[in-house]
């Protein structure tokens, strides 16, 4: 698995997205969603940004996604959301933050 800043790096060089890279960058925006604190970190706030402002069209478009509830586009080919109420299926589970209240 790729890290973070590996993602963030991708974006900025306007890499071509393999699918299930696509997928993973998803779950990471999700999760950095849902554990907020995660957005005040140098690397959590660099891929919220990028992911923002350059990746969320070539993620929705690529993922074949439509707006759902929730303020969320959602997949029915990849049975992935993204954004809205976000379940655990769409997004990382990071256990020692679970107990902290997101």
């Amino acid at each position: 698995m790729h890290t973070i800043d590996q993602y963030s790096s991708w974006i900025e060089a306007k890499h071509a997205f393999s699918t299930e890279e696509l997928l993973v960058l998803s779950r990471l925006w999700n999760t950095l969603l849902y554990y907020t604190g995660l957005q005040q970190t140098p690397a959590g706030e660099r891929l919220f940004r990028l992911v923002r402002d350059e990746a969320i069209t070539r993620i929705v478009e690529s993922l074949e996604m439509e707006v759902s509830r929730g303020f969320a586009y959602q997949s029915r080919t990849f049975d992935m959301k993204l954004g809205g109420l976000l379940e655990e299926r769409y997004r990382y589970t990071i256990e020692e933050l679970e107990n902290q209240g997101a």
